[in-house]
């Protein structure tokens, strides 16, 4: 026996499957990620994670500026212009500084000397001074004055799986009494992105394990603080941005105006933790972190001395806990997409899932340091949504496709696109519903006739051709085929969807010209297979009209009535009395002057009607250009209709037969010219005179 499931529980369990995929997909993916290599997809997985949390970090709130941390920097490699020669001459030290850099040790000296009395608490050198030096004596003894205040820095070199160390040189550290507790590892591990995250308080070697330059200057100032610095990688928070720590260049401390004024006579470093080091890209001693501008490695130093001060590290999640994040991602798309089907709302409640997300990772870290993982909960949930909603848009784009195919066959394409679109606003519609629309007919001239003598096989593949050309033209319009009558076409604008009143018009002209168009290139080609050429008459009208399904309960149509309607059908008959192929009411011709080139026919009363309308036809587009010639006819044209209109037949008489030549204005001014003539020998009253032609026939 065939088991048959439900079409809604067949999409429901589509939509759990896919889910479920989703949430399996991005966990796999996240977990294989942790050991990509650099450059693969995994690795751009991970990147793409860090660099959202470097957002949050960035965002987020900040650890609180340490007012006991000081950077003096040297920020060029001399500064021969910067003080006088009697300044120079009072401290050697500027005068050392005027020399290229690597400068005497003695300024390293007067340095340690000058901030050792000034009472800093901690005297930080992020330089290295790995060779022997001839003042290297100086310098020592000034190190060994400063007592436990002094910090020199040791380079890590790995290479080839071997550990390194560039230590500073023997002559400045074999007289101290406790060499170890000067020295602190200036290196910094950056993440597989190249983007400095974390801090390494302590790191272990095969021989021996080193401090950080940074917890050695915490060990200055606040020892148990030193002894609580974790182990491993800390991932810590950021004071700010580049120049939060700004440094002083060092030359200032020995200019007297500035000793005294800037740094207080000394007074500015006490009890502080000073950070000497290089302060210009001409040391390439800069690093990547998760701000956008680098950031100069003593002031990455200061940072990390901050955060360890005040215990103010980023705790970060496990990898159990990202499962759940990930797995809760697809499944909160699952919950919702069970109960909610609407395209709209799924795709609102995605982008809200996934803003709430966002401020979910956002207060979690403000508030317990806690960064969430970011980017694959949220990639789970985006794709758990685009594979259901494409899922559900395939399903209803399928049936879509077939119903639509069915009903082409019958009626216009936009009515059938209306209706399997807006479904619930047609339905509205079918009872009834006053719009402004734009209705066409067109008729074969004589056709009845052709009917009494053609061969029937080949007169209906005739018009066949004719009407499939016809309907084209009415769709590539936007037009909606109202009917077929006989051979007479019905296209109307607006009933279904308008693109407002004055395209609509616009677009009815634009049909009427191609299937002129179209209706020549057939009449070219018909008579080789013995098919005899068509004329038609094209009427186009604008108006109020009722749009609604008529008809009765066995048998209805959706179409438009009113009396616009039947003045459109009777303007396709005037083309027959003008001898024209196509004649527009004024209200269209009001419309779309500004887009076409417009004739005036005449003002009549069609059969039936009391009030006159003023009716045109259409020469062409604005943009084919008219040469002056033709311009000057239709001027002609135009003023001779006016005195027409005004009485004037003499004069209109004159004006007319200058424009029998022309084809745009010859028929019309034939016509015009024997009424004149009539006119003259038989004057109206002009109390009477309303200048209307009264049509006899339909």
């Amino acid at each position: 026996m065939k088991l048959s499931i439900p079409v809604k529980f067949r999409a429901q369990l589509i939509t759990v499957g896919l889910c479920l995929f989703s949430g399996v997909l991005w966990i796999f993916l996240w977990t294989q990620s942790k050991e990509s290599k650099a450059g693969g997809f995994l690795f751009k997985l991970e990147q793409a994670e860090w660099q959202m949390q470097d957002w949050v970090v960035r965002t987020g709130p900040k650890a609180a500026i340490a007012q006991e941390l000081v950077f003096l920097g040297v920020d060029q490699p001399n500064y021969e212009f910067l003080y006088s020669d009697e300044e120079a001459a009072q401290f050697p030290a500027l005068a050392h500084m005027r020399q290229s850099y690597p400068w005497s040790r003695e300024v390293w000296a007067e340095v340690t000397t000058r901030l050792t009395q000034a009472g800093a608490k901690a005297i930080v050198f992020d330089i290295l001074f790995s060779s022997p030096s001839q003042d290297d004596a100086a310098f020592a003894a000034a190190i060994h004055k400063a007592g436990d205040r002094a910090v020199l820095g040791v380079n890590l070199i790995q290479k080839g799986g071997i550990d390194t160390i560039i230590s500073p040189s023997p002559t400045l550290t074999d007289s101290q009494p406790e060499p170890h507790n000067l020295f602190g590892l200036v290196n910094f591990f950056p993440d597989p992105d190249d983007v400095v995250r974390r801090a390494n308080y302590r790191v272990p070697l095969l021989v021996r394990s080193y401090d950080s330059l940074a917890k050695r200057a915490i060990s200055k100032v606040d020892p148990e603080a030193a002894d609580l610095l974790p182990e491993g990688p800390q991932r810590f928070r950021f004071t700010g941005p580049p120049k939060t720590y700004d440094y002083y260049p060092i030359y200032q401390i020995f200019i007297p105006k500035m000793w005294e004024t800037t740094f207080k006579s000394g007074a500015f470093f006490k009890d502080k933790i000073v950070m000497i080091g290089p302060a210009g890209n001409w040391t390439n001693d800069t690093h990547v972190t998760p701000y956008p501008d680098k950031m100069l490695g003593p002031e990455l130093h200061l940072h990390a001395i901050a955060a360890g001060l005040s215990h103010d590290f980023i705790k970060e999640t496990a990898l159990w806990q990202e499962i759940l994040l990930i797995s809760a991602g697809a499944l909160s798309i699952l919950l919702f997409f069970l109960f909610v089907q609407n395209p709209s709302l799924r795709f609102g409640s995605t982008l809200l899932f996934g803003i709430a997300y966002v401020f979910l990772v956002r207060f979690v870290y403000s508030h317990s340091s806690l960064l969430l993982i970011f980017v694959p909960p949220l990639l789970a949930l985006s794709t758990a949504a685009t594979l259901s909603m494409i899922q559900s848009f395939s399903a209803t784009l399928l049936e879509k496709i077939r119903t639509r195919s069915m009903l082409e066959r019958y009626v216009s394409q936009n009515f059938v696109k209306e209706i399997l679109d807006h479904s619930g606003d047609f339905e509205q519609s079918l009872g009834g519903v006053r719009k402004k629309c734009t209705m066409l007919f067109s008729d074969i001239r004589g056709f009845t006739t052709m009917t009494e003598s053609a061969d029937s096989q080949s007169l209906v593949i005739q018009l066949n051709e004719y009407l499939s050309q016809m309907v084209e033209c009415v769709f590539r319009n936007h037009g909606t085929l109202d009917k077929f009558i006989g051979d007479a076409v019905m296209a109307v604008w607006g009933n279904v969807q308008t693109r407002e009143e004055k395209q609509d018009a616009i677009d009815a002209v634009h049909t009427a010209l191609e299937m002129l168009i179209e209706l020549r290139a057939l009449n070219a080609a018909w008579p080789a297979r013995g098919f005899t050429p068509l004329n038609i008459g094209i009427g186009i009208n604008q108006g109020e009209v009722v749009v609604g399904n008529m008809g009765s309960p066995r048998r209805k149509e959706f179409t438009v009535i009113g009396d616009p309607v039947n003045l459109a059908s009777r303007l396709e008959g005037v083309t027959k009395e003008y001898g024209l192929e196509l004649v527009v009411g004024h209200s269209v011709a009001d419309l779309v002057r500004n887009d076409f080139h417009i004739l005036s026919v005449d003002l009549i009363r069609v059969k039936g009607k009391i009030k006159p309308v003023e009716v045109f036809t259409i020469l062409g587009k604005k943009s084919d250009q008219l040469d002056e010639k033709k311009r000057k006819i239709l001027e002609t044209y135009e003023t001779a209709v006016a005195l027409y209109r005004k009485l004037d037949f003499i004069q209109a008489q004159e004006h007319f037969s200058s424009c029998l030549e022309d084809p745009a204005t010859g028929i019309l001014a034939k016509l015009y010219l024997k009424r004149c003539q009539a006119l003259i020998l038989d004057a109206p009253d002009p109390a009477l005179w309303d200048g209307v032609y009264e049509m006899k026939t339909k």
